[in-house]
């Protein structure tokens, strides 16, 4: 069975803030996802075309100062230092800042190493920058990282920039009341803001428990093996997979696919429906997906020797 890394993630975080545990968990998802996108560990999920990718965009918002919206996402930072640093994207958000460090990844490993996560623990300034005159490219770059393209081409700054499937996790924190100012109705109705999964945490209750100021570093490196070891267990199971295709002669790579219970359990979703707000409609459209992919990480974590995803993991 699996190492359980989430709720190991959820636990020990827990105990250095008050921070509502979905944001730790959340983090641990998202930080998941960005890893499973190594082309190494990768996998796809059933349906779409191109089939989806692991790869999540996760926001985490709340009042300004509140729900220490930042706090959990540089706790997963300090964690993703010593698990898996190289996925670590750029800090300076251009198409050119981006492009160089997919070009980078590409030269020093293989031409389908082309995958970054990317972390704002105050995702404001990504957004505030986006919006200038100079870096209009960027959001229709970052959604073309989304998907997950078979090849992405692009002239910028004179010169062409090519990568073989790039891939992009994001995961950053913002204030609830700065989502007007940063973001616009094109970019809700448009697709950019539908691909985040938007995770909403309440100011926490005055406790009188103290808690520590922060974990040790070998609390870190604990739970550094813990993600290590499942990801190890799961590169296992893909190589057992893909020694069993090549002998039935059969091609394409790992693909999860849902149980029938956890298809009736996915289809419990409200369906969008006929006259229903487009915004809301594209919403309910793109949580399916965030739910296969939070699934297929579910499953992994729980038990990372099957490759059908179970009900319980949905």
């Amino acid at each position: 069975m699996g190492s359980q890394f989430l709720q190991s993630y959820v636990t020990e975080m827990s105990k250095y803030t008050d921070a509502p545990p979905i944001f730790h968990r959340a983090n641990a998802y998202t930080m998941l996802s960005a890893v499973f996108s190594e082309y190494r560990y990768r996998y796809y999920l059933d349906g779409g075309v191109p089939a989806p990718w692991p790869n999540l965009w996760t926001m985490l918002i709340g009042d300004s100062g509140g729900p220490r919206k930042s706090t959990t996402v540089n706790m997963m930072l300090e964690l993703l230092s010593i698990m898996y640093p190289k996925v670590k994207g750029p800090d300076e958000m251009t198409p050119e800042g981006l492009a160089a460090a997919m070009q980078k990844r590409t030269r020093e490993e293989t031409e389908m190493s082309a995958n970054l996560f990317l972390v704002f623990p105050e995702m404001g300034t990504m957004l505030a920058s986006a919006g200038r005159d100079f870096n209009l490219a960027l959001k229709p770059m970052l959604l073309d990282f989304y998907d997950t393209k078979p090849e992405y081409r692009k002239q910028l700054s004179q010169r062409e920039f090519m990568v073989k499937r790039p891939r992009v996790s994001i995961c950053g924190a913002l204030a609830t009341e700065l989502l007007p100012e940063y973001t616009t109705g094109r970019d809700w109705l448009g697709g950019f803001m539908s691909r985040f999964l938007v995770i909403r945490g309440e100011v926490p209750a005055p406790g009188e428990k103290e808690l520590p100021s922060s974990p040790t570093n070998d609390v870190f490196q604990d739970l550094a093996k813990k993600g290590l070891k499942l990801v190890d267990e799961w590169k296992k199971t893909r190589r057992r997979e893909l020694k069993r295709m090549r002998a039935a002669g059969e091609k394409g790579g790992i693909c999860l696919r849902m149980s029938p219970a956890a298809k009736k359990e996915l289809l419990n979703l409200p369906p969008p429906e006929q006259g229903l707000d487009y915004n809301m409609a594209l919403v309910l459209t793109r949580a399916g997906l965030h739910l296969r992919r939070l699934s297929a990480i579910a499953q992994i974590d729980s038990d990372p020797t099957t490759l059908e995803i179970s009900r319980e993991a949905v």
